[in-house]
């Protein structure tokens, strides 16, 4: 579909400038203005069909036509003037450098949606779906529709006015109409789109510079780089020298499932549901080693799990075995985590979004929080601005840049300098566990945010009432200042907890 785009574009674009240049008999520039209108309205079904959001869309048009507008302008001095080659060449790799910077946003991978249940629509009370004219509206498309969540403490959240909405076709120019119907009706407050999110790990071609971690018997903790970069042989006398934690707290990984039989992770794993302990793409089970593989066990990696007394790790499935997964079902997850007892709540995964699509993420976080959780979310993988990436732009989370080797920000990682809270980790060659007892190191902001969930564990060991705020704050106003700013501070978990026990 973008290979559409792009060449109903350039099309455009060169038959607007053959026109206006060879267009001087009456046949010829009806033939050209005929084939320039062909070739427009290809562009505008190519629009449909990326199913672009609204917050880009705009902007990309804008910027076609202001194109389209600029070689109609050059074309008229190409006849006037010798500048013509050169006017063609700046405006070539003017359109060149802005077709290659909206790739990523064009691409329909990132937009499609689930089949079964396109729509949300959030509603002014919880019965207002019976109002009269919605229901015909909806018979008449024959939409079916269900109650999108179900909650077990419903108090303080509007979470039980959403609905989900199965169209019978999920084109696009179907999509929009409807959505234009819907905003008719005065009992529906907010209308988003259930969009898909895929996950996939980014293989490390290495395992990082081999370091020797003294305190640790873990065979493989000498390749893991990022332990002496958390100060691990420090964390590790803190917490011995310490008190004992209040409480054993709760960690949960919303990914692709993790082996729970895993020979690293099944001392220190709580199970909710046997459905969710098993792992057939390696994502999540490797996320979870990152934040709670057993340590000093004498097999596989460490991590910030020091010992059996400060948090589990329990998984819930959000994403198939493909790592495909939509904003309902991790929305779903995160309910069912918050309702579960959750103390942190893990997210390696997210996309691109508009402002809007954080609304019903963030009444879900506000949910979570309100139940005790804090949720620690993946900025991306796409050298952007984390702003327009959902669930990290969501209020109340804490959002995970990735940091490699030498202290700087990935080349791949979102920043995240313009969120409420955002911090980074260690997200390059990261070692951990994958399926079947194996090792492997990936590379991303998803391994990046199991080591903030495990700091949060760890904070909320000690003291279980600590906010969101609290630990972001302890997070951040204790962890290393690295050069760049847009990456969020480094998290130090040996100098945050000693603030917090020292207290």
């Amino acid at each position: 579909m973008y290979e559409f785009y792009l060449f109903s574009l350039i099309g455009s674009l060169a038959l607007l400038v053959i026109w206006q240049t060879f267009g001087k008999s009456k046949s010829m520039n009806r033939l050209f203005g005929i084939l320039f209108l062909v070739a427009i309205i290809s562009y505008a079904i190519s629009l449909f069909q990326l199913h672009l959001l609204e917050f880009y869309s705009l902007k990309i048009v804008f910027r076609d036509l202001m194109m389209l507008s600029l070689g109609s302008f050059i074309s008229i001095i190409v006849r006037k003037t010798k500048l013509g080659i050169f006017l063609w060449m700046i405006l070539a790799g003017i359109l060149i450098y802005f077709l290659n910077q909206d790739r990523e946003i064009l691409l329909p991978k990132d937009f499609e949606l689930d089949q079964n249940n396109e729509l949300f629509i959030k509603l002014n009370s919880e019965n207002a779906i019976s109002e009269i004219g919605l229901l015909d509206f909806l018979q008449k498309e024959n939409i079916t529709f269900e109650r999108a969540f179900e909650l077990q403490y419903p108090t303080n959240t509007q979470l039980d006015n959403y609905y989900t909405l199965n169209l019978v076709k999920d084109n696009s120019v179907y999509i929009s109409k409807v959505k234009r119907k819907l905003k008719n009706f005065k009992t529906i407050e907010l209308i988003e789109e259930n969009e898909t999110i895929n996950v996939s790990p980014l293989a490390s071609e290495t395992i990082g510079n081999p370091i020797n971690n003294s305190n640790f018997n873990d065979p493989l903790s000498k390749d893991q780089w990022a332990l002496t970069v958390l100060k691990i042989n420090e964390l590790n006398n803190l917490i011995n020298a310490s008190s004992t934690p209040n409480r054993k707290a709760k960690l949960f990984i919303l990914d692709t499932g993790v082996d729970a039989n895993h020979e690293d992770i099944k001392d220190n794993y709580v199970s909710v549901n046997p459905k969710y302990d098993t792992d057939v793409q390696s994502h999540g089970t490797h996320c979870a080693g990152i934040a709670g593989a057993v340590s000093n066990n004498f097999k596989g990696v460490s991590s910030l799990s020091l010992n059996n007394n400060l948090f589990s790790i329990t998984g819930i499935k959000v994403l198939s075995d493909s790592g495909m997964g939509t904003q309902k079902t991790i929305i779903n997850g995160i309910i069912e985590a918050a309702e579960k007892g959750a103390d942190v709540i893990s997210l390696s995964l997210g996309g691109r979004s508009t402002d809007k699509r954080q609304k019903l993420y963030e009444e879900t976080v506000a949910y979570a929080n309100g139940l005790g959780a804090i949720v620690v979310v993946a900025a991306g993988n796409s050298s952007m601005n984390a702003i327009g990436y959902s669930p990290a732009n969501t209020k109340g989370v804490i959002a995970v840049s990735a940091i490699d080797e030498n202290l700087n920000m990935a080349t791949f990682s979102n920043s995240v300098e313009d969120l409420e809270m955002g911090i980074s980790a260690p997200g390059v060659n990261i070692l951990s566990t994958i399926p079947n007892n194996q090792y492997k190191a990936f590379n991303g902001t998803s391994m990046a945010t199991p080591h903030v969930a495990a700091l949060a564990a760890i904070l909320k060991s000690f003291q279980p009432n600590l906010t969101t705020r609290e630990v972001f704050d302890l997070m951040n106003n204790n962890g290393q200042d690295i050069q760049q700013s847009k990456s969020g501070n480094l998290i130090d978990p040996y100098n945050t907890l000693k603030r917090l026990v020292n207290k």
